[in-house]
Parts: C-alpha cells; structure tokens; sequence
C-alpha cells in the first residue's frame, strides 16, 4: 500500500510557512492583538509558559495571554527567532526556537520547543515548551551562541 501524502507542499515551503507562523506570533504579540499572536495554536493545543505553568487549549491559552498582555508583559516587544526545524515526517515538525523579548527591566530570551502538525491543509502549534534562559552563568553544551545575552544585557 502506498504512503498517503499529506504535505500539501515542499519542505522547503513547509519550513516558509513555519517562519511565517512565527512571525505571525511576535507582531500580534508586538500589537496586543491575542487573538492574532495564539491563532496558530491548535484547539487542544498544551502550552508550558517559562515559570511551569501548564495551558490546556487554545480558550485558556487566549485567557492567559489576554491577562499577560493586559499586565505584567503590557509593555514587552518580541521577536522569535528559528534555531532549528526538523521534520519528524510529512504532518508533524519539531522547532526549536529563540524568543528575545524587550522589557522596562531589560531583556530578556526564552528557547522554545513547538511540535507543529499539518491538519485541514495547514500547520498548528500542538505543543509548546518555554524556557527563561538565565544569563548568570557561562553557556554550557556546545557553545550554541543563542545561549548569549542580548546585545545590551550582560552576565550578572
């Protein structure tokens, strides 16, 4: 039996799209517009924010990031930045992202771990992961220089 295809294009336009998405994210982020920064994610989307917490659904997600942007992050500006797609196959890819906020207090960078699927002809953020990445030690690994500070924060 042959592999049913359900990429409706290249990889290549696939990771285009996936770009796109994040882009998409970061200006309705950027604007205040929650339903235009969450409208990627899936319905039954899970979202752990960078202090642990866990979202089920894209309803709570809107609810969570309405009261973020309403408070605490009124004032933040994001961008996000692609470290790495990878393909698990045609419907589901894993990226890795860098997510470099502008604060009253200074900067600030998450890395995020999204699984997106390819559903009803286009890409969703099934799953989220975020981490606040800490600036007070050395990076460790492999020296990835997304690990830095942003231009302007130094090591503590």
């Amino acid at each position: 039996m042959a592999r049913e295809q359900h990429l409706e294009s290249t990889p290549g336009a696939a990771a285009a799209e996936i770009r796109m998405i994040f882009a998409d994210m970061a200006e309705g982020f950027n604007a205040r517009d929650v339903e235009r920064a969450d409208r990627h994610f899936a319905a039954d989307a899970t979202v752990v924010t960078p202090d642990g917490r866990r979202i089920e659904g894209l309803r709570a997600l809107l609810r969570y990031h309405e009261a973020r942007l309403a408070g605490p992050a009124s004032a933040w500006t994001t961008s996000y930045r692609i470290l790495e797609t990878r393909f698990i196959d045609d419907r589901v890819a894993v990226v890795h992202t860098a997510q470099d906020s502008r604060t009253p207090d200074g900067p600030l960078r998450n890395h995020g771990t999204f699984v997106l699927v390819h559903r009803d002809g286009r890409w969703w953020i099934a799953a989220a992961h975020n981490t606040n990445v800490i600036h007070d030690r050395a990076p460790t690994g492999g020296g990835d220089p997304s690990d830095r500070p942003p231009a302007g924060r130094r090591a503590e």
